[in-house]
């Protein structure tokens, strides 16, 4: 069993693969000794919204969109039962400022359009012939977007931020 500590390195190897945020919860949740009253009462929500997000495989098989929480619960909800966020919502480590700013330093890096275009082309839902990408999908794009622009930005200043 991991604890809090192994958890909340980020270390991908130690985290399990699961498919889905309502699988990624429920077994950190477990993992982590909490009922889903316990974890409830420590992220400040009810009891049945915490259901609700362990639930939403059920809801994926009923064809109902599953229940996912705001930026700020997600955040409560992984320190709550010690995982690293950005594994909870999507299953592995997402890249941090660094590592963007770095890529976008690089040779490969220079012509970012391309880049976005080749990675938007092999999303899941590209692959699969789906029409459109699922909500976890589109919230994984957004992240990359918005850690590219905050890069460029910060590139663009001087690297100064803000």
């Amino acid at each position: 069993m991991l604890d809090s500590e192994q958890c909340m390195s980020g270390d991908d190897d130690q985290l399990p693969q699961l498919p889905t945020f309502a699988a990624r919860l429920r077994w950190a949740r477990e993992r982590k000794g909490l009922s889903s009253k316990e974890l409830a009462a420590e992220v400040g929500r009810e009891p049945k919204t915490i259901y609700r997000y362990e639930g939403g495989d059920e809801a994926l098989k009923r064809g109902q969109a599953p229940a996912m929480p705001s930026r700020n619960t997600l955040r409560r909800l992984a320190t709550a039962v010690g995982a690293p966020p950005d594994w909870l919502e999507y299953g592995r480590r997402l890249p941090g400022l660094r590592e963007v700013e770095e890529y976008l330093r690089s040779p490969d890096g220079l012509n970012v359009s391309t880049q976005i275009a080749d990675a938007l082309r092999e999303m899941p839902w590209a692959t699969m012939g789906m029409d459109r990408p699922t909500p976890e999908q589109v919230r994984e794009v957004r992240i990359v977007l918005e850690l590219l622009a905050r890069g460029a930005r910060q590139n663009s200043d001087g690297g100064k931020g803000g």
